[in-house]
């Protein structure tokens, strides 16, 4: 099986065609030389179906953040050095207005800081801290009409940072609070800045009642109150994980080339995919072009990740905008000459064909994966038994 590109030239897909056709010979006579007979109706655990959950609807989302109830992962605490970094960016002054860098639905809000400044107002007697007035946070999609209130976060009795909310189906374009010594009139003064690689939004507080003590001028330094916005990301429980073969060394049989644990939900629409190691030397995709193996990891083609005798690195969590119909389905690719570009030629499918030499297996998420040049069966002797018989199916 391969999986064919645009190409302007023929004869780089005959060349390619027949190097994936020669390396798949190849690997299927030396495993049959290897491994002996193979049991007709072993299927190597993808008969395993993906499992499928009744959609849930959380008809309480914009609540605070509790592990037991929402499948999402919870943000990290806010430390000392994270809140000094961040207050030395809000306690700038800055422009008039700010938009927004990100477009999330589903987000958490983190408390961060409670600010301390004192304004003074118009009458030149009263003054207010600003964070005490500020009691009401909420969420716009931009048109100032949206208003998603943001429940329990009020600057003025919330926690002093650590405090977090969950929104969904709400918006982070526009973000603003209500000031209850101006009537509760609503105020959009906002400054979002990336810091790290994470979003905070801070508060600039102004009033404008209808008298003197009421009016409060802002000062455009936004840090009367300050929140950090975090993406809601799925907890992830991966269901299975797949061992391949890349048919660079046809008689070499780890199954470790690539290793990957998967989640298929059909509900989202979303195939979930943590990489765990890539023992292989050649280009290795994983659903489609825009995943290789060793650019995931971050690199080069010919380095080994995870495979214990070669480098670490963590493992690499990414999604693919489709629910695959089940585990065999995920495109594994390869690409056996690199002199091709991708837009050229073809990729080769790695398959997992019942009662034929598999290029790649499905195994429970607990199983661990052999080290480089360690035969499969040197680690784990069923695994000549399970060739023969599918009903050895617990091998490992």
């Amino acid at each position: 099986m391969t999986a064919a590109f645009t190409s302007c030239s023929k004869n780089n897909d005959i060349e390619q065609i027949s190097k994936g056709q020669e390396a798949e010979a190849s690997f299927k006579a030396n495993f049959e030389k290897r491994y002996g007979q193979i049991d007709p109706q072993n299927d190597w655990g993808f008969g395993k179906t993906a499992s499928v959950r009744t959609r849930t609807a959380n008809p309480n989302g914009n609540q605070w953040y509790a592990s037991n109830q929402l499948n999402y992962v919870e943000p990290a605490p806010i430390g000392d050095a994270e809140l000094e970094k961040v207050l030395t960016v809000f306690n700038q002054k800055g422009a008039e207005s700010y938009e927004s860098l990100i477009d999330w639905s589903t987000f958490f809000v983190q408390q961060v800081y409670k600010g301390v400044a004192v304004h003074p107002a118009k009458d030149g007697l009263n003054s207010y801290i600003g964070s005490n007035q500020m009691n009401w946070l909420f969420a716009d999609d931009g048109t100032h009409t949206m208003n998603d209130h943001i429940n329990n976060f009020n600057a003025g009795d919330n926690k002093d940072y650590n405090g977090i909310m969950l929104m969904e189906k709400s918006s982070t374009k526009a973000f603003g609070y209500n000031c209850s010594s101006d009537n509760g009139r609503l105020f959009y003064n906002f400054r979002m800045e990336e810091i790290d690689g994470n979003y905070y939004v801070g508060f600039d507080f102004e009033a404008a009642g209808q008298n003197l003590n009421e009016q409060v001028e802002r000062d455009y330094i936004y840090n009367d109150w300050i929140v950090k916005i975090v993406p809601a990301r799925p907890n992830i429980t991966y269901e299975a994980r797949i061992i391949c073969e890349d048919l660079g060394a046809t008689d070499d049989f780890d199954f470790n080339d690539v290793v990957f644990d998967v989640k298929i939900d059909k509900n989202k629409n979303k195939t979930y995919i943590k990489l765990l190691a890539a023992g292989g030397t050649i280009p290795l995709y994983i659903g489609d072009t825009d995943h290789e193996v060793h650019d995931l990891f971050g690199v080069d083609t010919g380095v080994m990740v995870n495979t214990y005798n070669t480098g670490e690195k963590a493992p690499v969590e990414f999604e693919l905008n489709r629910a695959y119909e089940n585990y065999n389905a995920i495109p594994v690719m390869i690409n056996l000459d690199e002199a091709t570009a991708l837009g050229e030629g073809n990729l080769t499918v790695l398959k997992a064909e019942m009662g034929a030499a598999p290029q790649k297996i499905l195994v429970d998420t607990d199983y661990v994966w052999c080290g480089e040049r360690l035969q499969i069966e040197t680690v784990y002797p069923n695994f000549i038994q399970y060739v023969s018989s599918h009903n050895y199916s617990r091998w490992w």
